[in-house]
């Protein structure tokens, strides 16, 4: 019974490195301005302002109003992304990754900034390569 329980906690701990593993580079590989500049102009999207916030400075309050930021954005371009024109599984799995993020965000807000800020700046991101995605999608 222990063993069994043990199997299934390190297969839950190895599944979610592996989506961040594969999160990160699905990022890093399309993660291209091209399209996301006039998607982030078009509909005002708050990612890049909120990476510069978060380069200059961490305070605490300031963190709170960036995460609600990067929600309305996640809201915004998840409308943009449910056409059929984006993949199934690459939306899946971005969402999966986002909510993961979100859900380290919150447990690292309660135990210090610099972990908080980083699950912050990887929403960001996430959000950059979404507004990309969304601009390839309405180029089709």
């Amino acid at each position: 019974m222990i063993l069994s329980l043990g199997i299934i906690v390190a297969s839950v701990i190895l599944g979610a490195y592996w989506l961040r593993y594969v999160s990160l580079l699905i990022f890093e590989a399309g993660c291209g301005e091209e399209h996301s500049r006039s998607v982030t102009n078009l509909v005002q999207l708050n990612y890049q302002a909120v990476q510069h916030t978060l380069a200059a400075q961490t305070a605490s309050a300031s963190l709170d109003r960036l995460s609600r930021l990067i929600e309305e954005d996640y809201a915004l371009l998840s409308k943009l992304l449910d056409g059929p024109q984006v993949d199934a599984l690459e939306r899946r799995l971005l969402t999966l990754n986002y909510r993961l993020a979100q859900l380290r965000y919150r447990l690292s807000r309660m135990a210090g900034l610099s972990q908080a800020a980083t699950a912050l700046n990887e929403m960001a991101s996430m959000m950059a390569y979404c507004a990309n995605a969304a601009g390839r999608s309405a180029a089709r």
